[in-house]
């Protein structure tokens, strides 16, 4: 396979959700994209905007995350999940080793 084409592999989802939200509205905007470079490697994006209105007052919260997988072999794989919420203004860190 060409090495050019093997960076083309990218997965992209848009989506964009509205609604009901409790006692009042919610609208919701999510982008996903994964870049699956070969069987060994594995990087995701994902991002999340939430815009709602509630008697009790609006807010608007983002969403950023990735994910890294690395797998060596068929019995050992690394998994990282880095993600960030504008509402609590915490940035979380979990990695595995299966």
């Amino acid at each position: 396979m060409n090495r050019w084409l093997a960076l083309l592999f990218v997965f992209v989802n848009i989506t964009y959700w509205f609604g009901d939200f409790y006692t009042g509205k919610l609208d919701q905007f999510k982008m996903e994209a994964a870049w699956n470079s070969n069987p060994l490697f594995t990087l995701e994006f994902n991002g999340q905007r939430n815009i709602g209105a509630l008697p009790e007052g609006n807010f608007n919260q983002t969403i950023l995350a990735t994910r890294l997988r690395f797998n060596f072999n068929t019995n050992l794989q690394v998994n990282t999940f880095i993600q960030y919420d504008t509402e609590s203004e915490l940035l979380d860190w979990k990695s595995r080793l299966h």
